[in-house]
């Protein structure tokens, strides 16, 4: 995916714009009148973030392990992310891993939810947990807050996020 000058979308490749690979970029596209500005995007393996002008978070892709929020459906046009942040907060940053996510809020919450197998969440769900709602287990489908004090309040600068493994860059360096 490439977020052009204006705000724009391209997204290409299989499983991003649905079942069918999609060999030469598309436009993507936003159902409503008039949806909010793309402003950062991230791809995952299988999936795609987009943090929007107005705070809000959307994904679209698949959603095999609650990387998109715990929807369990594949989306080739992007969905709000349900779950975060509470009201009135705004998404300040994300990262897409292979299939699991990352989102700091402008309060300094930390979120992460999607597949969890290498403890690449924070450890949130337990090594034995199964959710009906993943297709492998163990995983997160829902954006949960990790443990206050784990990563200290408006501390995270920037996010990355790989196939088995979550960086968070802090302020102090």
């Amino acid at each position: 995916a490439a977020l052009l000058a204006d705000g724009e979308v391209l997204a290409w490749g299989s499983e991003l714009l649905g079942s069918a690979s999609v060999d030469s970029p598309q436009y993507l596209l936003f159902s409503g009148a008039s949806p909010p500005k793309v402003a950062a995007l991230s791809a995952g393996w299988e999936h795609a973030l987009l943090l929007m002008d107005d705070g809000t978070l959307r994904g679209f892709g698949r959603d095999t392990n609650g990387q998109l929020g715990g929807t369990d459906t594949d989306n080739s046009e992007p969905q709000p992310v349900g779950g975060l942040p509470p009201s009135g907060t705004k998404v300040k940053l994300m990262a897409a891993g292979a299939q699991h996510s990352l989102v700091i809020t402008d309060d300094g919450r930390a979120y992460a939810f999607g597949l969890d197998d290498a403890a690449q969440l924070g450890n949130i769900v337990a090594a034995s947990a199964a959710n009906a709602a993943c297709r492998v287990s163990p995983c997160q489908p829902v954006p949960t807050q990790l443990a206050p004090g784990w990563i200290a309040a408006g501390s995270v600068t920037a996010l990355a996020a790989g196939r088995y493994h979550s960086l968070a860059l802090l302020s102090d360096g």
